[in-house]
Order: structure tokens, then C-alpha cells, then sequence
């Protein structure tokens, strides 16, 4: 009788399973072993769907790391690395906060971060020093801390670029990566490498290094939590392996929309107005939402930051808000397959004044010693405020700090085109004026942008400095020829004399 079912049983698991490929059912079979949460039945069938389709464009034989954090699923689950499910897992490295894991991605806090368990310097790995790929889908983008990959093999950060892949230690060149998107990295030879966003590839130059023995690691690296090695926007997935900057478009269609799955959006739902609030907390609710499958949960934002990820619930309380203070409020709804509805209505609360303390309506907000104005523009001096401030007068200060999306170190690169003396003498003459730079009647007029104007001073300088060594090598130049002159003179000389 005991050998009767122990085969009924096996008969069972193999009818159960046979719809699946072969290496997404070693994924699943690792995660039933270890104990971990599987994806529901249609997130599993969407997962099926990619592998085979990455085995079908090549992705799947030339990556080393597949992560994938999209899907319902606990975060174990989502810590295996598909290319090697028994080997070593992926793993949260704790810095004091709360990775956040949601259908949709994982969403850093700018302290955690993963370890992805990946060491270049492993044999047997499609990831070469000439041939290497690192790519990661980012959803959500940063808030604050903007740093996505950090390391000596691998830098990305969607802020301060200067993106580099297997590089030598010289300064990395410039380029700015959106918010979002499927962002890349790839080397496919020892002298430049390939900075993507989606499918536009962008070649920079910057020799190759030596790969070095570092574990890589996303939504940031290291100890330190601040802007330039953290990362709090939300992830999908990362793909490490060879280059495969050829194959970025079935990349996207294959892990961001694998055919087979739903893909169909919930209904957008409507936050319902609403008093009841205090000094800290706002009680919420809002419109069901439907969807061609069902609805499995929705996301609460406070203003445009996520809040909370619920289940499917259409009450919430938001608490530990600050007392007389405005907040802005939506919500949007989930279903099965981690499709996400679009943000519904803004709902505008202010919180209660806290008993005791000062306060007053309008745009004016008082919390404690802080005051704040929540509309509109004020004007010192004048009745007709232009800007956020209009001061119409001298203003003392100890510093002005300037943010500044970009500098003016473009002038130092290899592709810059420095105008000759020529050129700027001609300007000068015609323009009254140095190019870019605005002419006294424009300033009169309008003003200077004081961080734009000191960029463009900048420019200038390291323009002038570049003329400076050009005409340093001239003068070493001549020299040269005068000392060879006198050497050809003073032979002539003894000639003369013979």
C-alpha cells in the first residue's frame, strides 16, 4: 500500500508541473525546498513565459544573473537568481531600513540595499572584461538617494553621471540617464563601452581595466546612506551576463510585457472627500476598482511618495503626519499580475492645528517654529513677486547655495569643439560680446541666473586655460626652432672662420 502512493504521488507532481519549462520549474522546485512563498498561478505562468522567450532571443544564454522582483511572491522567492537557483541567493543587506516589495519592483529606502550574490571574478561567466553586460530596469525613479549601481566594475547613478563598466581608474566621461527606464551598461571592447537607455545606445570612450573581486550590489553600495551611495526608487529586474546591447529591445518586450500574461490595467479609483483627520493622522477611503481578472490591492502615495502597498481594502489610515501641515493624497489599484491602474484624483488635507500652538489660514502654515507658504509667490519690496521670491532691494547673506543640473567640465572633453581667436575675436567684433555670454543690454533687461552665469564664467576660464596651454606649446615650439637656429648660426660661423 505505501509503495501504491508513493507513485500516485509522483504521477501527480509531473501532470502538475509538465506545462512548465524546465529551468522556470528548477526555480520553482528550489523555492518549495527552501520553504519560500511561490507567485500566484498567473504570475507563474507570465514567469514560464519569459524564460522561454530569453531562451528564444539569446538573453537567457548569455546572462550569468537574472533578478527578478516583479509579481506576486515573497521576497525570497524573488532573491533567487534564475541562471542559478541552488546556487548562492541574493540577499537584503541590512543598514537600518525596510526594502519595500511590491508587484511591481522593489523600492529602495536609501539605506538598504541587495547583494546580488554576483562576483565577476568567478570563472565560468559569460561576463568578461571585454564582454559584459549589466542592466537594470528602474520603475520608480530616486527621491533622494540616486546612486543604483556602485562599485569598481560597475557605476550607475541617474543624478551625477559619470557611468563606467570594467573601466580603468581615469575619470569617467559624462552622461545623464532619465529617471526611469531599462538602463545599461555594456563593454564590448577595451577602449570604450555603451551607456543605454531602452534601446538607444550611446558609446563612450574610456579604456578598459581589470575586473575586480567585488560582490556586485544594487539600489546602492556600501555602509554609507547618502545621495551618491544609495538608491530609493523602485527596481523591476537586472540582467548581468555578456554585452548584450543588441538585444535591449527583446530584453524589454521579453521581461516587461511576456506574451501569455495579463496586461490588461485596473480601473483608476476615485478618493472620496473626506474630514475625518487630527493633529497627525488622515482616515482615507476611496472607489472600488475592477479589472478583467480581479483586483488585488491598491497603493496609497502621499505627495507622489508611496505610502502603503494594501490589500484589496478601500479604507486606510495615514498616521504620523505633522499637526497643521498640507498633504496631498491618491491612490491607484493592483491586480493579480502586478499591473498597476493610473494614480487616481489629488485629495488635498491639511492636518488639524495641535492644541495650543499658533497657526492661521490661507497660505501661510505654522508648525511650531516653522513657517511655511504653500502657494503663490512672496515679494519683499514689490507687490508684484515674479518668482517663489522677489526681493527688490540688496539682499546679506553669509552664502547662497545654487543646485545646478549640470557644469562646465564639458570643455575639457576629447569631443569639444574650442572655438579659435579668431572665431571669438570676429564675435567680439560683430557681437559686443563674448558667445554665450548675454550682452549688457540682455542683463539690463532681464537679469542674470546667478548659478547659469557662473557656469558660463566657468566655461570661459577653462576656455582660456586651454588657450593658455595651446599658446604655452607654441612658445616651447619656437623655442625649439630659435636654439636650432643659433646651433645652425654658430657652425656657420666657424665655417666662416676656416
Amino acid at each position: 500500500m505505501k509503495t501504491i502512493i508513493k507513485i500516485t504521488l509522483l504521477l501527480v507532481y509531473s501532470a502538475t508541473f509538465a506545462q512548465f519549462d524546465s529551468d522556470y520549474q528548477a526555480i520553482l522546485d528550489e523555492a518549495t525546498t527552501q520553504g519560500y512563498t511561490l507567485p500566484s498561478a498567473a504570475d507563474q505562468s507570465i514567469q514560464n513565459q519569459i524564460v522561454v522567450s530569453a531562451k528564444a532571443n539569446g538573453i537567457w544564454a548569455t546572462s550569468d544573473l537574472i533578478l527578478y522582483f516583479k509579481g506576486s511572491g515573497d521576497k525570497n522567492f524573488k532573491l533567487i537568481n534564475w541562471k542559478n537557483p541552488t546556487g548562492t541567493k541574493a540577499t537584503e543587506e541590512d543598514f537600518g531600513g525596510t526594502l519595500t516589495w511590491t508587484s511591481t519592483g522593489v523600492k529602495g529606502d536609501g539605506l538598504n540595499l541587495i547583494k546580488t550574490g554576483f562576483n565577476p571574478t568567478s570563472s565560468g561567466l559569460n561576463y568578461l572584461q571585454n564582454d559584459a553586460g549589466v542592466y537594470v530596469k528602474v520603475t520608480q525613479a530616486y527621491t533622494t538617494k540616486h546612486n543604483v549601481f556602485g562599485g569598481a566594475n560597475v557605476s550607475l547613478n541617474t543624478l551625477f553621471q559619470r557611468p563606467s563598466i570594467n573601466s580603468d581608474s581615469s575619470l569617467a566621461p559624462i552622461f545623464t540617464y532619465p529617471g526611469t527606464g531599462l538602463l545599461g551598461l555594456s563593454r564590448n571592447n577595451a577602449t570604450s563601452f555603451i551607456a543605454s537607455v531602452d534601446a538607444t545606445l550611446t558609446t563612450l570612450t574610456h579604456n578598459s581595466g581589470s575586473i575586480t573581486n567585488e560582490e556586485l550590489k544594487v539600489l546602492g553600495n556600501g555602509a554609507a546612506n547618502n545621495a551618491f551611495t544609495k538608491f530609493d526608487g523602485e527596481v523591476a529586474y537586472v540582467i548581468i551576463g555578456s554585452d548584450m546591447s543588441d538585444k535591449l529591445p527583446d530584453m524589454a518586450t521579453t521581461f516587461d510585457s511576456a506574451s501569455g500574461g495579463d496586461t490588461e490595467l485596473p480601473t483608476t479609483p476615485t478618493l472620496l472627500p473626506n474630514e475625518d483627520k487630527t493633529e497627525t493622522t488622515v482616515d482615507l477611503s476611496w472607489t472600488a476598482s475592477t479589472d478583467n481578472v480581479a483586483v488585488t490591492g491598491y497603493k496609497v502615495y502621499k505627495d507622489d511618495v508611496l505610502e502603503a502597498t494594501l490589500n484589496n481594502v478601500l479604507t486606510y489610515q495615514v498616521t504620523g503626519l505633522t499637526a497643521f501641515t498640507a498633504y496631498n493624497f491618491n491612490v491607484s489599484a493592483l491586480d493579480e499580475a502586478g499591473n498597476e491602474s493610473a494614480y487616481s484624483n489629488v485629495l488635498g488635507v491639511t492636518t488639524n492645528n495641535t492644541s495650543g500652538s499658533s497657526g492661521t489660514s490661507g497660505n501661510w502654515t505654522l508648525n511650531n517654529q516653522n513657517v511655511y507658504y504653500n502657494t503663490g509667490n512672496v515679494g519683499i519690496g514689490t507687490t508684484t513677486p515674479d518668482e517663489k521670491l522677489a526681493v527688490n532691494g540688496t539682499i546679506h547673506t553669509k552664502e547662497v547655495r545654487v543646485d545646478l543640473d549640470g557644469w562646465s567640465d564639458f570643455v575639457f572633453e576629447k569631443d569639444y569643439k574650442l572655438p579659435t581667436l579668431k572665431e571669438v575675436e570676429k564675435h567680439i567684433k560683430e557681437k559686443g560680446h563674448l558667445k554665450d555670454i548675454p550682452s549688457a543690454k540682455n542683463v539690463e533687461e532681464h537679469g542674470i541666473l546667478l548659478g547659469d552665469m557662473n557656469a558660463k564664467l566657468l566655461q570661459k576660464i577653462e576656455e582660456l586655460t586651454l588657450y593658455i596651454i595651446q599658446q604655452q606649446k607654441t612658445l616651447k615650439e619656437q623655442d625649439h626652432k630659435n636654439e636650432m637656429q643659433e646651433k645652425r648660426l654658430a657652425e656657420l660661423e666657424k665655417l666662416t672662420k676656416q
